[in-house]
């Protein structure tokens, strides 16, 4: 059996909005790659018709070889394809009997898989979300999945491509879970529109080689998808980013990014310094790229930001330093050196984590949303209501601990999580960042109003407090939706229907409606089952960064 140089797989998850999309996705791939390319393609496609059975075709050109297969031909059709008894259940299992399918069917030197669908990436609670019958898997899920093809589908060997074609899944969370089951990971910081991908485009720029490397072939994916959106942003005004990512640098740049947390950390709970970090992060985090609802951050504009706003504090300690040195001002002079060298030390981090995306990270973008764009995200909320809120779901991920934990014991991790494990130090940073700088709550019982009052609840003085500060609104940008020119570029078209209060008009939810989103729409602060369950329950951590035990 001959190996060919590249297997490609697309799963695609259209049992849901997106079907019809997903149809002219596939039709797209029916041009064909030429007959002695060393490029097999394959799709699974499981519709939101109902009752009709899920499809999986192969679109490579040459005489089929294995009866097993069965194939048989549509009518019109040149694509052998085969088809499921049933709607098929998006699940892991249906991964794995696809990816099985097409390694024996075309075994290859290297792997691509790709999944088109929902995506929500931090937030595990759409992606690949199918509707008939009702389900999605977590990315946690995933990984366990594509650790075990690894293992026994591919030899050992890792995925030498992971796409995505789902929105906001290209974030240090999930591309640190994946570091150990794939090379590169495709995937985009922002919303994805529902027509995805352009599979005809990546087909026609495949035949431009024979036997592309990895770097060629995400390239492949990267411009065709930034091509087929072109006339959009030039027209309508449509932002998009894409990146591919080099998952082998995962590991070092987590440990910078916790590097940095221990910093700010550290540094925000000293007197002489509590104030400068508080005002270097704040204007850092106002004016970065931002992502997935105001919820994550652009790692590398993020933190070329903070580096310019501490080194310029450097530059004016120095400076100070310098008039009064020789006088006899030795208080003044010890915490002007003490400022400068927390700037300085905090700048070289920052210095560290740009070098490793810079060098590891190619992304593209279009439209004004997005222009700050480096190709991956981290998570890094407003408010403290909103860190509590994910919290459970989000110290699943292996980013959120200090090491990776197998698979098996992540059913019990979340538990564990709140007994006695020590969690990353970027999330220390946060609890403690987010917990002291909140607001003083008005406490004038004459203007206050909760949502609460509406479902019937009623809350205590101390439950009023914790969901009255840190509201996500602090700094007078309720309504900063990616806008990081909005500073300095008067031509800047601002969206009229965002409204004051973090919510959305029709014509905003219609916008997002049209993208493959989470099926949460931007009204977060409305009362949740997640903020229920914390009005009965202490926050999560403490200032010292351990978990609390739960009473």
């Amino acid at each position: 059996m001959e190996e060919k140089d590249w297997t490609i797989m697309v799963y695609m998850a259209g049992d849901n909005n997106l079907s019809e999309d997903m149809v002219t996705g596939l039709i797209g791939m029916e041009t064909n790659l030429e007959k002695d390319s060393n490029i097999a393609l394959m799709a699974f496609y499981d519709t939101g018709a109902p009752n009709f059975p899920t499809v999986i075709v192969d679109f490579t050109k040459e005489q089929d070889k294995f009866q097993y297969f069965n194939p048989r031909k549509i009518p019109g059709s040149p694509r052998p394809f085969i088809t499921a008894i049933n709607n098929e259940r998006i699940s892991i299992y249906s991964i794995t009997g696809f990816v099985k399918l097409c390694v024996e069917r075309h075994p290859a030197k290297n792997y691509a898989l790709i999944f088109s669908g929902h995506g929500d990436g931090f937030q595990p609670d759409t992606f690949l979300r199918d509707d008939n019958p009702v389900s999605h898997i977590t990315v946690r899920e995933l990984h366990r999945n594509l650790d075990w093809m690894k293992e026994n589908l591919l030899k050992g060997e890792k995925f030498s491509i992971l796409g995505f074609d789902s929105c906001v899944m290209g974030t240090l969370e999930v591309a640190f879970e994946m570091a150990d089951v794939a090379e590169t990971m495709v995937a985009s910081q922002g919303f994805v529109p529902n027509a995805g991908w352009d599979y005809k485009k990546v087909v026609n720029g495949l035949k431009n080689y024979k036997k592309p490397s990895k770097d060629e072939i995400a390239d492949v994916l990267l411009k065709s998808f930034i091509k087929s959106n072109e006339e959009y942003a030039y027209y309508s005004g449509r932002s998009i980013d894409i990146c591919r990512c080099n998952l082998e640098i995962m590991p070092d740049l987590a440990k910078e990014i916790n590097s940095l947390g221990k910093q700010l950390k550290n540094f925000f709970g000293k007197e002489t310094l509590r104030n400068i970090i508080k005002q270097v992060v704040h204007n850092s985090h106002y004016r970065c790229q931002t992502h997935l609802f105001e919820q994550s951050v652009d790692i590398k504009d993020f933190c070329e930001i903070l580096r310019n706003e501490c080194e310029t504090i450097a530059k004016e300690k120095i400076e100070l330093i310098s008039v009064f040195d020789g006088q006899k001002q030795p208080a003044l002079i010890q915490k002007a050196v003490e400022i400068k060298d927390a700037m300085n030390a905090v700048s070289e981090t920052c210095k560290q984590i740009e070098k490793i995306i810079g060098e590891n990270i190619k992304s593209y973008y279009l439209g004004s949303e997005f222009q700050y764009s480096n190709g991956i995200s981290l998570y890094f909320p407003w408010s403290y209501i909103s860190f509590l809120m994910v919290w459970g779901r989000y110290s699943c991920f292996d980013f959120a601990s200090e090491k990776r934990t197998p698979f098996q014991e992540s059913r019990k991790k979340e538990a564990y999580f709140k007994k006695n494990l020590d969690i990353s130090d970027w999330i220390k940073f946060l609890d403690s960042f987010l917990v002291k700088t909140m607001r003083p709550a008005n406490g004038d019982p004459e203007k206050e109003f909760y949502l609460f009052k509406l479902n019937g609840v009623s809350l205590s003085s101390t439950q009023k407090k914790l969901l009255k500060l840190n509201s996500p609104n602090k700094l007078n940008s309720p309504n900063k939706l990616n806008s990081p020119n909005k500073l300095n570029s008067p031509n800047k078209l601002n969206s009229p229907n965002k409204l004051a209060d973090g919510s959305a008009s029709n014509s905003f939810i219609g916008d997002f409606g049209r993208m493959k989103n989470v099926s949460w729409e931007p009204t977060l602060w409305q009362p949740t089952e997640e903020v229920h369950n914390i009005l009965n329950e202490n926050p999560i951590l403490n200032s010292s960064g351990k978990a609390k035990a739960k009473k």
